[in-house]
């Protein structure tokens, strides 16, 4: 019954329904530490899961999806971007103006050439990478939101500016 409590809690407080949870009898001094840190995560997990699948930018041939983030070793994530590219121009696609927790810092290969009829994974690619490298100094040790520009831009020499679009995600990753 204790599991079974700590699952609907999980599930309505991901999902937000906040109002609902005077039909969860919960009582947190019943588990230990453990349990508890495993209920944050089952919840973390779900709301990085709810965002995997958003669409950044779907226009002018040019589709850009947020799938989630992807762990890359120790203390790195990939910022799991799917482009597709159906225009007949070579496209660039990156970011700017990045920050975690309100702290500016700078992703890894934070950019990508998309050529005209092809698709990209950031994964594979290890193309948008956060490393908590660059976030310890600030004092984080889990990131909650990570905001930025989405910038696409096309033409030879990517002097035309497709799109500026500002994104926030709520990751709640770890940075250990």
């Amino acid at each position: 019954m204790k599991r079974l409590s700590a699952l609907i809690l999980a599930l309505v407080l991901a999902l937000g329904a906040v109002p609902a949870l005077a039909a969860v009898d919960f009582d947190p001094s019943l588990y230990s530490p453990d349990e508890l840190k495993e209920i944050m995560e089952m919840i973390s997990d779900y709301l990085r899961e709810a965002q995997a699948g958003r669409v950044l930018w779907d226009r002018d041939g040019i589709l850009a999806e947020y799938r989630g983030p992807v762990r890359w070793g120790a203390g790195r994530w990939i910022v799991n971007l799917y482009i597709e590219n159906n225009t007949a121009e070579r496209i660039f696609v990156g970011f700017s103006g990045e920050a975690a927790d309100g702290f500016q810092f700078h992703t890894g290969n934070n950019g990508a050439f998309v050529e005209p009829g092809v698709r990209y994974l950031a994964e594979p690619n290890l193309g948008f990478i956060i490393d908590a490298a660059n976030l310890r100094p600030y004092g984080l040790t889990q990131l909650q939101t990570f905001t930025f520009t989405l910038d696409i831009k096309s033409g030879s020499g990517n002097e035309t500016e497709v799109a500026s679009v500002p994104v926030s995600l709520e990751l709640n990753l770890p940075l250990d």
